[in-house]
C-alpha cells in the first residue's frame, strides 16, 4: 500500500472524522487509536485514502486453495496457475480424490474435471468456498484433474 496517504476515524456523526497517525512497512499497516473511546460503540471504523488507484488486497488475491480436510500440516494446498492430471496433483501434495473443499479468491477460476486428462463432465468455479459433497459437484471428491486459471488483468485508465 505505498500509496496510502490518510487514515481517518470515522466519527459517530454523518461526515465527522478525525485524522489518525499511522505507520507502515512491507508487512504491516500499524494504526495509532486514540487512547480514549471517542464515543460508545463495540467498534470504530476507519477510512483509508490513497493516491491513485486502491491497491489489490494480497490475500484476496492468492491462488485457490485445496483442502483434503486431514488436521496435519499439509492438508492444504495452494496451486498456481496451471493444468494438473492425477499425477501432477499428487506431486503436488494432492492425492487422488482426496479435495474435500476448495476456495477460489477473485481474479481465479478452477475447473474441476470428472475424468483424468481433463475428460468427462467439469464444473468451474469462481470467487468461492465450497465443500465438494454439495450437489452442484455431482462428482464430489473424484476430481482427478483439474485447472486453475487467473484472470487477466484489465487495462488501466490513466
Amino acid at each position: 500500500m505505498s500509496n496510502l496517504a490518510k487514515v481517518e476515524l470515522l466519527g459517530d456523526k454523518l461526515g465527522t472524522h478525525s485524522t489518525l497517525a499511522w505507520k507502515q512497512d512491507d508487512a504491516v499497516l500499524k494504526v495509532a487509536m486514540p487512547s480514549t473511546k471517542p464515543y460508545a460503540a463495540d467498534a470504530h471504523p476507519i477510512k483509508l485514502s490513497f493516491s491513485g488507484r486502491i491497491p489489490a488486497t494480497p490475500v484476496l488475491t492468492l491462488p485457490p486453495l485445496f483442502s483434503t480436510g486431514g488436521k496435519k500440516p499439509g492438508g492444504d494446498v495452494r496451486l498456481g496457475e496451471g493444468e494438473y492430471t492425477t499425477a501432477q496433483m499428487q506431486a503436488a501434495g494432492i492425492q487422488d480424490k482426496a479435495i474435500v473443499s476448495l476456495k477460489v479468491n477473485a481474479e481465479w477460476t478452477v475447473v474441476l474435471f470428472e475424468d483424468d486428462h481433463f475428460r468427462g463432465k467439469s464444473v468451474a468455479c469462481s470467487a468461492m468456498a465450497r465443500e465438494l459433497s454439495c450437489a452442484e459437484f455431482q462428482f464430489g471428491k473424484n476430481t482427478p484433474s483439474l485447472k486453475v486459471i487467473k484472470a487477466k488483468a484489465a487495462p488501466s485508465l490513466q
